[in-house]
């Protein structure tokens, strides 16, 4: 049976504890706080980030992985996995899951890649890359994690106040 390499974006809001024994890749999300951009989870923890948003009442912004960071993840588990499944957060909040396909689309040939827009983030992304990775874990087949996360994301919701 195919390896399969899960993947979601730094909204997931997945700590390393959580990832490490399933073996899902978090691609980090930037954040621009006051000028100076930071790559979520990996150079601004989240105190880091409520104290410098917090202190100056200021405004982050964010943007998504580019295409090179994608591409150089997909290379990066290319190597132990045949696929790989790209969930990330919603269309409607970012253009992470264009920029994905873009690169999934140009690394066509060297590794079978599945992008998903969840339509969701923070913790029931999180939900559903642990889906996926358990699903993968027992040797699931791509085309069903696809179909157990559909069916999932309908049952979903995530309140903003």
């Amino acid at each position: 049976m195919a390896r399969t390499s899960i993947v979601t974006d730094s909204t997931s809001g997945l700590s390393p504890e959580e990832v490490r024994p399933l073996g899902i890749a978090i691609i980090p999300m930037h954040i621009e706080i006051d000028g100076r951009t930071y790559h979520e989870g990996v150079d601004l923890a989240l105190p880091e980030f409520y104290q410098l948003v917090g202190a100056d009442s200021l405004m982050p912004s964010t943007s998504p992985p580019t295409i090179r960071e994608f591409h150089a993840l997909f290379r990066e588990l290319a190597r132990e996995s045949d696929e790989i499944l790209v969930i990330t957060l919603s269309s409607r909040l970012s253009n992470t899951v264009h920029v994905a396909r873009q690169a999934a689309q140009s690394f066509m040939g060297r590794a079978h890649i599945t992008v998903i827009d969840s339509r969701l983030t923070a913790t029931p992304l999180g939900w559903l890359a642990l889906a996926a990775a358990e699903a993968a874990a027992a040797n699931v087949d791509v085309a069903e994690i696809v179909h157990l996360l559909r069916a999932m994301m309908p049952h979903m919701y995530l309140a903003f106040f």
